[in-house]
């Protein structure tokens, strides 16, 4: 956590403010999410429902922090996937509110990532009903944008008002209806990792991913050797690719303690906004943050 506060402590629960312009810092949330991920024939051999198949991924190292590693971990999960910008139904970015001067450079990365198409494809932020809730933000999130397929509906990015001129998005502002089958979730950190993920609706049929293969120039020691390598002696070999699904999923938010109250929390555009109680915090700047959601284990299983 390397980013300002925000300061409305007078409004705090429109104090996180993706996108916009009158942005100024994060609001820390609390909370923790897990997906449960597996084989497709696993899932499917137990008998599990599928909530959404996983089409690609990508990561990749921004040094410089000018959104050029987002760009490329962007693109290699859509090509994995199979799909161009013009497939994906909305972007799900990691926006907090924050007003660094690192925020340019991603928000660059990520429409570099998607240029090409011929739409402007919408992007979703979570963060104004959790804040930022640090490495459990990106699986919440992620969590968000699987109901989303899976429900047909999306909600709208809370407290986004008037677009900054520095972000060239176009922001979800309204609950809309999901329209195609992909959707493209993308994570970075302050040191420099990015990384990118598509999923995907429904179980699509098995794919083959075809990998360049050059063979070796050295002499051969065998004939084994020999036909190996005559085994693999075309251009173009194809391999198939093992089918990874979403089987489970389960969150503490600050808008509830399991993914049905957190998505209808969002549909209902409820902040989780909460004033500081564990001590008194009216020294300080910010007063505000947004607390995990009252957790009794004994409620969850009896």
């Amino acid at each position: 956590m390397f980013e300002q506060t925000a300061k409305r402590n007078d409004e705090p629960e429109k104090a996180c403010r993706p996108f916009d312009a009158g942005r100024d810092g994060i609001v820390l949330g609390e909370g923790s999410s897990v997906l449960v991920v597996e084989e497709y024939e696993h899932a499917k051999k137990r008998g599990a429902q599928v909530l959404a198949e996983v089409a690609g991924f990508g990561a990749a190292f921004d040094r410089k922090l000018d959104g050029s590693g987002l760009a490329r971990a962007a693109k290699a999960a859509m090509k994995e996937a199979g799909i161009g910008p013009d497939d994906l139904d909305h972007v799900k970015r990691p926006r907090s509110g924050d007003a660094g001067r690192r925020t340019s450079g991603r928000r660059a990365g990520c429409s570099l990532a998607l240029d090409g198409g011929t739409r402007r494809v919408p992007v979703f932020a979570a963060k104004g009903y959790f804040g930022n809730m640090g490495a459990a933000s990106p699986a919440t999130e992620l969590i968000v944008s699987v109901l989303g397929l899976k429900h047909g509906v999306m909600p709208a990015t809370l407290n986004h008002e008037v677009t900054d001129p520095e972000c060239p998005v176009e922001v979800i502002t309204r609950a809309r209806p999901v329209t195609r089958p992909y959707v493209l979730k993308v994570a970075f950190t302050q040191m420099g990792q990015c990384g990118a993920v598509v999923i995907r609706k429904t179980v699509a049929q098995a794919s083959r991913l075809w990998l360049s293969f050059a063979p070796a120039k050295q002499p051969c020691s065998s004939q084994r050797e020999q036909n190996r390598r005559a085994a693999c002696s075309t251009e173009e070999v194809a391999i198939m690719r093992r089918r990874v699904v979403i089987t489970g999923m389960g969150a503490i938010t600050p808008l509830g303690y399991d993914v049905k109250g957190t998505m209808e929390g969002q549909l209902a555009g409820r902040s989780g906004v909460g004033p500081i109680r564990h001590f008194d915090a009216r020294r300080f700047p910010t007063t505000f943050r947004r607390p995990g959601a009252r957790f009794r284990s004994d409620e969850v299983h009896p």
